[in-house]
């Protein structure tokens, strides 16, 4: 899968943006806040729907405008798809082949995987990153369960209301246990299915983790680990007691929960961990540990698609070479370049195309990428190619 070409109008400090992209790696280069991350913004949005910032539309509207629009032409599996988003203040429609569409159905149709600075915060603070993270992943992996994830939030938003209710007096006791006691089963099927699904996809990446991880430590082995953390107690060996756990943990709640007003069970209060050597990476990692962590994370997901759906899912890697050392940027570039050398040699190699987008302050790629880069240069809004060619119109 490849974007060929993008038009940004009115998308952040883009008033107007016309860009044609080829296959293989694309550097974007400039100084910080020039709108770097916000082309690859713009390429993530295009492909989920969805802003890896988690921002509201109005956000992501250029100053003093009411709307924002993007366009884009994706190859992917001998296809080629007309894509357009418009945003609104309050609002956000999608049109394929001038068709309206689901945001929902484009991560399934058009898979990408970002690296982004801001996902350093799935390690360094709290769970909640670090739950994003994995459903992530489980929805990567498996687009099908992206349904299983919305049902379960439904059924814990209906739960938290009558917990609500009861705490602002809204209802009696009896009355709440009974609906309480009503809804439950299908909230803990919800939730053990949920809790199964995440731990079997942290199973699956766990060894490409553990592999893209040695590329980029290759100076030295490195015993890389993950756990699933329900109450504190280690589950991750233990999904056949999920159901157990959540009714255990239900009824010694329960009156917690009443007073709170909130669902204190369940997969939004689990916690995923990781290890380096044993170490928990929250605490005992550097910065450039914990990034280079995350980075073999997303990259994992890269190699377990293709070797699972026989095609590269679109890469997009912002500011990934901060932090890292020329040693451990040369290894991460080696790693890219040898994926691109088994594409090219394969006997789908046009049908699967691989894209790789970064971000950098500076363009000093080590010489050891396969192919020449394409390179383009971003200066406040405006953004030339490699030829000198200003594609940016104002």
């Amino acid at each position: 899968m490849f974007v060929e070409k993008i038009d940004l109008f009115n998308f952040r400090n883009y008033p107007q943006l016309s860009l044609e992209f080829s296959t293989g790696l694309q550097i974007i280069v400039g100084e910080n806040g020039q709108g770097k991350t916000n082309l690859i913004e713009a390429l993530s949005l295009l492909t989920s729907g969805d802003s890896f910032r988690f921002c509201e539309n109005n956000s992501l509207v250029h100053q003093h405008e009411n709307e924002a629009s993007l366009r884009g032409r994706i190859s992917h599996q001998d296809k080629k798809f007309d894509i357009k988003i418009v945003l609104e203040e309050k609002r956000k429609t999608i049109e394929i082949q001038q068709k309206k569409f689901s945001s929902g159905r484009l991560p399934q149709l058009f898979p990408q995987v970002v690296f982004s600075p801001e996902h350093l915060n799935c390690i360094k603070g709290s769970s909640d990153g670090r739950r994003h993270l994995v459903d992530e992943l489980l929805v990567f992996l498996r687009p099908e369960k992206k349904n299983l994830l919305l049902e379960y939030k439904r059924a814990l938003r209906q739960r938290n209301r009558l917990l609500k209710n009861f705490a602002e007096k809204k209802t009696s006791l009896d009355e709440t246990k009974n609906i309480i006691q009503s809804l439950n089963p299908i909230f803990f099927d919800l939730a053990q299915k949920t809790t199964v699904q995440r731990i079997e996809v942290l199973h699956k990446i766990l060894p490409l983790m553990s592999h893209v991880m040695r590329c980029i430590f290759n100076e030295t082995p490195v015993d890389i680990s993950l756990d699933y953390l329900i109450s504190g107690e280690s589950f991750l060996e233990k999904s056949h007691l999920v159901a157990d756990q959540l009714v255990k943990r239900s009824e010694e709640l329960f009156f917690a929960e009443l007073s709170t007003g909130n669902s204190l069970i369940g997969p939004h209060k689990h916690d995923i961990s990781f290890f380096v050597d044993q170490k928990n990476s929250r605490t005992n990692c550097s910065q450039g540990q914990q990034r280079s962590l995350i980075l073999a994370f997303k990259l994992a997901q890269i190699v377990y698609h293709e070797k699972t759906h026989g095609d590269y899912p679109l890469l997009l890697l912002d500011d990934v070479f901060s932090e890292l050392d020329e040693k451990k940027r040369k290894a991460l570039i080696l790693f890219l370049t040898q994926i691109q050398s088994q594409q090219n040699h394969g006997q789908q190699a046009q049908r699967n195309q691989l894209q790789i987008f970064i971000t950098t302050t500076d363009f000093d790629l080590p010489k050891v990428w396969s192919q020449s880069p394409t390179v383009f240069k971003v200066q406040n809004g405006r953004v030339r190619n490699e030829y000198g060619h200003d594609s940016a119109r104002v």
